[in-house]
């Protein structure tokens, strides 16, 4: 059945009622007070570094829904974070421009013409493409773009997180950081021993304190499955298509969850590229009837 797609992928991120939701929280966070004739029909102002900008309350819930986070909004509160914040990026054809990134003690200087974005910002745009595109393919008898796809979704979801902990080692650097858990951790190669001396120097708790729950689970699951690709033992690839739903549905948990779980451990607030990880939208296995 060539018309028949086995995976299909949900259009919004976000219910309106969570959209709704969200959305008021995040403007609380900006320090916007609900109007006095309610959040639905308003048009809000929020404060911002070129001044004072209005926006539609529904405009802004549309956004929430479409992405799962406020791009008119949430720069606003990235840009607060010692780690992730106050990094722009920029996409020039001018031939000869030239362009100097600079942050903490990172300097990279291109030549256009060229692209430089946040690696996070980056990456979880992949994993949000290739999600989507596994499931715009499996109407195919070969199941090989969707499969394809679904390879290059496995190896983002685990850049994302050494990203994050690189972003962290950065920033230990540039503070001159050079206690014996961090020379560990520049030191160390495995993906779950950087993952809890990370822990632990950030939160000062014990890796046990988030090693049982889904998230966790749910990351496991999608490292193991990355690191059967790196080290390819089997001679054969194969995958069950049904099982591909679930897998593709673990980054939910197991990446922007678990993203989400170690910077509130931290006492920080979750972040944009977390926040569209973690309401990506969900996969089904649709089967054929017969």
């Amino acid at each position: 059945m060539p018309n028949h797609y086995y995976l299909e992928i949900g259009f919004y991120h976000l219910s309106a009622d969570k959209a709704k939701k969200f959305t008021i929280r995040i403007l609380e966070m900006l320090g916007v007070k609900q109007p006095k004739g309610g959040w639905d029909n308003s048009t809000v102002i929020v404060n911002s570094p070129k001044g004072q900008v209005s926006y539609s309350f529904r405009e802004l819930v549309k956004e929430a829904r479409l992405h799962g986070y406020i791009p008119k909004l949430h720069h606003l509160i990235d840009n607060q974070d010692v780690l992730f914040g106050s990094i722009f990026g920029v996409a020039t054809n001018v031939n000869d421009a030239k362009y100097t990134c600079t942050f903490l003690n990172y300097n990279k200087e291109l030549k256009a013409p060229l692209r430089i974005y946040p690696i996070e910002n980056e990456i979880v745009t992949d994993i949000l493409y290739f999600r989507k595109e596994a499931c715009n393919q499996s109407n195919l008898h070969s199941f090989e773009l969707t499969c394809r796809f679904y390879r290059s979704y496995l190896f983002s979801c685990i850049s994302l997180v050494e990203a994050f902990i690189n972003r962290h080692l950065l920033f230990y650097e540039f503070e001159r950081n050079n206690s014996p858990q961090v020379e560990e951790l520049k030191n160390t190669f495995n993906l779950v021993e950087r993952i809890e001396l990370l822990f632990q120097i950030s939160t000062g708790k014990n890796i046990d304190v988030i090693n049982k729950g889904i998230e966790w689970d749910h990351f496991m699951k999608l490292k193991d499955a990355r690191n059967e690709l790196i080290h390819s033992t089997e001679p054969f690839y194969g995958f069950e298509i049904k099982h591909l739903a679930k897998n593709l549905n673990y980054v939910r948990n197991g990446i922007g969850g678990f993203l989400h779980l170690i910077r509130k451990h931290q006492n920080k607030r979750s972040l944009s590229f977390i926040e569209r990880l973690v309401s990506a939208p969900e996969i089904t296995y649709v089967a054929v009837i017969k």
